[in-house]
C-alpha cells in the first residue's frame, strides 16, 4: 500500500467516527430540545385555557356529569391540531372527565398523575399509537405525547389535566433538522479530509517523492543529482540533509549543489 493511501486511510477512519460520534450527540440534543419545548408550550397553552374555562367548584364537585358541559367547554378552548383530547383528574384520584365516558367516575392508579399532583409539577410520557385503550379512538396520528398539567387554583393544586398532544409536527421538524446538521456534518468532515491530505501531500508526500527521484538518478549513475530545498525543521528536512551527506560522499562534486 502506498504511503499516500496508508495516511488517507486513518484520516477517513477518524474523520468519520467522529462525525458519527457528533451526529449522535447532535440528533439526541435536538430531539431533547424539541420534546422539552413542545412540553412546556402544551403545559403553557393548558394552563392558560384553565385559568379562562375552570374554578374550583369544577374539581370538588362530587357530581362529576354535572361538570361535564364545563368540561367538554375546556375541552373546545384548549383543543388545537396537535391537543386531540383531554383526561381530566381531581386532588382524590378520580377520573372527573374523559372522552372516554365509561372512565368517568373510576379512579386512576396513573403513576405519572400522582406524580403531578403531589410535586405539582408539569410531566410528559411519549407513546405511540395503539399503547393502551384510551387511545384506541384516535387516529390519524404517528405517536403521542401525554403532558399532565397540575391544575393549581389560589395557590392549591385541585386536579391535574392530562393533555394527549400529537407528535406528527415535531418529530417531522426534528427529522428534517436533524438531516440538515448530519449533511452539515458530513460536508465539514470531507472538507477536513481534504485538507489534512492536501497538507499531507505538500509537506510529505511530495518531498519524499522528490528525494526518491534523487537517489534513483544516484543509483543509475546520473551525475548533476539535486535535491529539493526543505525549508522546515522536521523529520523530513533531517532525512533530506541525511541524503545529501549520503550522495555528497557518493560524488564529491555535488556538495557545491547542497
Amino acid at each position: 500500500m502506498k504511503l499516500r493511501m496508508k495516511l488517507l486511510l486513518p484520516i477517513i477512519l477518524i474523520a468519520a467516527a467522529m462525525s458519527l460520534l457528533t451526529a449522535y450527540f447532535v440528533a439526541d440534543h435536538i430531539e431533547q430540545e424539541a420534546l422539552q419545548r413542545a412540553q412546556a408550550m402544551t403545559a403553557e397553552h393548558v394552563a392558560a385555557k384553565i385559568r379562562e374555562g375552570l374554578t374550583v367548584e369544577n374539581f370538588r364537585d362530587q357530581d362529576f356529569q354535572r361538570q361535564k358541559t364545563a368540561f367538554e367547554s375546556f375541552l373546545r378552548l384548549v383543543r388545537t391540531p396537535e391537543i386531540l383530547k383531554v383526561k381530566i383528574f381531581n386532588a382524590k384520584f378520580d377520573i372527573i372527565y374523559s372522552t372516554t365516558a365509561a372512565d368517568i367516575g373510576t379512579k386512576t392508579d396513573s403513576s405519572n398523575y400522582r406524580q403531578s399532583l403531589l410535586d405539582s409539577r408539569v410531566l410528559s410520557v411519549i407513546k405511540p399509537p395503539q399503547t393502551e385503550k384510551a387511545n384506541i379512538e384516535l387516529h390519524g396520528y404517528r405517536q403521542l405525547m401525554e403532558v399532565y398539567v397540575p391544575v393549581v387554583i389560589d395557590g392549591k393544586t385541585e386536579g391535574v389535566i392530562e393533555a394527549y398532544f400529537k407528535m406528527d409536527t415535531v418529530k417531522d421538524a426534528i427529522r428534517a433538522t436533524t438531516i440538515q446538521v448530519i449533511a452539515l456534518i458530513i460536508v465539514l468532515a470531507a472538507a477536513i479530509c481534504i485538507a489534512v491530505y492536501s497538507i499531507l501531500t505538500v509537506v510529505v508526500i511530495r518531498p519524499l517523492r522528490s528525494m526518491t527521484q534523487a537517489v534513483e538518478k544516484l543509483t543509475a549513475g546520473e551525475a548533476g543529482t539535486t535535491l529539493p530545498f526543505i525549508g522546515t525543521k522536521d523529520e523530513i528536512s533531517v532525512l533530506r540533509d541525511a541524503l545529501a551527506q549520503m550522495i555528497s560522499a557518493l560524488d564529491p562534486q555535488s556538495k557545491k549543489r547542497f
